[in-house]
């Protein structure tokens, strides 16, 4: 092989084992809880991506989304407006598939610092 085409081809190879490689594109998967309480009345009117917009019942004035698989950019957890309680909260809990949860929101209202809502809605990053 001629000394020029040596050179042209060691640059070539030489090219593409320093050339990055981009990593194909995957979305992050977590695990995803949600729990909410409230006080007052026996149901409370609440918004969440996972349940919708719906109306919950308790007799003990607490309830859980079970664990869901959500990926980057979904909306996880619920808002809950005061609306006539005496006391709302919520906590979202968040965590990677296949590892432990932590809380990502947490919040309340209550009724005697006036009318408000509990908002844990929160979009994955």
């Amino acid at each position: 092989m001629a000394p020029q085409r040596l050179l042209a081809t060691l640059a070539l190879v030489l090219t593409q084992l320093t050339t990055p490689v981009a990593a194909p594109a995957q979305a992050s998967v977590y695990k995803s809880f949600t729990t909410f309480s409230w006080s007052g009345k026996p149901c409370v009117t609440v918004e969440s991506p996972v349940i919708g917009n719906t109306t919950v019942c308790s007799r003990d004035g607490f309830f859980q989304i079970n664990e869901t698989i959500v990926q980057a950019g979904q909306w996880i957890g619920v808002r809950i407006p005061l609306d006539g309680q005496t006391h709302v909260e919520c906590a979202a809990w968040l965590g990677p598939a296949g590892g432990l949860q932590s809380m990502y929101a947490h919040d309340s209202a209550d009724s005697s610092l006036g009318a408000g809502e509990a908002d844990c809605l929160r979009q994955v990053p």
